[in-house]
């Protein structure tokens, strides 16, 4: 039995193309390898691309009510989409403080831009309001 001694093209982990390994549509235009039917779908679906706001992993978190904790005293903020704005900061870094406290609880405190944020549905922020 014998084997070839052909070297793949890519990397079979990440799918990379290997170093001196071209991919087949190096220097080509889409007509010379995609038809016309293929390059509709790629149109559509760059021009659908804006419309995706939320990213899948993140599903349903930019919608979860949120406790700000200012001076100690709680205000109540109808998602985190808002808190984020609210605080002229970003909606991840809010969501990153919440779920940081969520779960450290009460040891270690986070904060985005000096203001501490729970879940709603979270009991961390009423014993934390209890002991200030």
């Amino acid at each position: 039995m014998t084997f070839s001694e052909e070297r793949p093209q890519r990397n079979f982990v990440n799918g990379r193309f290997l170093k001196g390994c071209k991919p087949h549509n190096k220097g080509k235009t889409w007509d010379e390898y995609m038809s016309k039917e293929g390059q509709e779908r790629a149109k559509k679906g760059w021009e659908n691309m804006h419309r995706q706001e939320i990213r899948p992993a993140n599903s349903g978190r930019p919608r979860r009510a949120v406790i700000a904790l200012v001076d100690g005293r709680p205000r109540y903020i109808k998602d985190i989409a808002t808190a984020g704005k609210l605080v002229n900061g970003r909606m991840g870094n809010v969501q990153r403080c919440c779920v940081e406290n969520q779960r450290n609880g009460l040891e270690k405190i986070h904060t985005y831009k000096g203001i501490a944020f729970f879940y709603e549905d979270d009991d961390a922020w009423q014993a934390f309001v209890k002991n200030v």
